[in-house]
């Protein structure tokens, strides 16, 4: 019988990636993913962003129920890369790898946010300043800052300290995201929230501040806010 970790293979060579270029795109390691096609540590979880990412049936991948998709019926898969950090996209030319001392040792970008209305800031895909690699991003690309503003996250995060984010990580829920629009013109909305739990069409986010008259919880639709980029620690100037 075909197992789980079969069909992930079926997907992944569909898509024509490799090992390397799907976990890329997925935010986990090579590793995970040859693990997964061996049928070890799949998780629920992984389950549905894969099927979500590519377009594949839940159902069919976690359970072999009905057809298996064609190439035409996958979407392309994207991942987050350093061009705008908020832009999902995936080259699918294999690209050389950066030697580690490359990127331990370079520096990062930080963005500044302006209030724009209630909840939510307003960035600039160009950067105020470089500074440092965070330790916590040591490894990862494609990792920035960005300076906070509002107080809708005190006492967690504070205006004007530093967040790092990571944009490969999986969603889980409970975490710290920066949510986000796709660019226009240069800039995008965002907004720091605790990603409370998630559907097909919406993020349920919670600040810890709110302002008076505002939800303590509330749905961001993904339609809107397709980017969910993990937080993962703040870092000093």
């Amino acid at each position: 019988m075909e197992s789980t970790g079969t069909r992930i293979r079926h997907v992944r060579s569909l898509l024509g990636l490799t090992q390397e270029q799907f976990a890329k795109a997925l935010g986990v390691t090579r590793g995970a993913v040859g693990n997964w096609e061996l049928g070890n540590g799949i998780k629920n979880e992984n389950l549905k962003q894969i099927a979500e990412e590519t377009g594949a049936s839940y159902d069919w991948l976690a359970l072999g129920r009905g057809s298996p998709p064609g190439r035409s019926a996958l979407s392309a898969l994207r991942g987050p890369t350093a061009a705008g950090h908020l832009q999902r996209q995936i080259n699918v030319e294999p690209a050389p790898p950066p030697r580690m001392g490359d990127i331990r040792e370079s520096l990062v970008p930080v963005y500044s946010a302006v209030q724009a209305g209630p909840g939510f800031v307003v960035l600039s895909t160009d950067p105020v300043k470089m500074i440092a690699r965070p330790e916590s991003i040591r490894y990862v690309k494609d990792g920035y800052v960005v300076i906070v503003s509002g107080e809708s996250m005190v006492p967690r995060y504070e205006p004007g300290e530093m967040v790092v984010v990571n944009p490969r990580l999986p969603v889980i829920a409970g975490r710290y995201y920066i949510f986000a629009t796709d660019p226009d013109d240069g800039e995008f909305k965002a907004t720091l929230k605790r990603l409370v739990s998630q559907t097909a069409t919406h993020w349920h986010v919670e600040q810890l501040n709110p302002a008076e008259g505002e939800e303590r919880r509330y749905p961001l639709a993904k339609r809107e806010w397709p980017h969910c980029l993990r937080v993962v620690g703040t870092v000093e100037d």
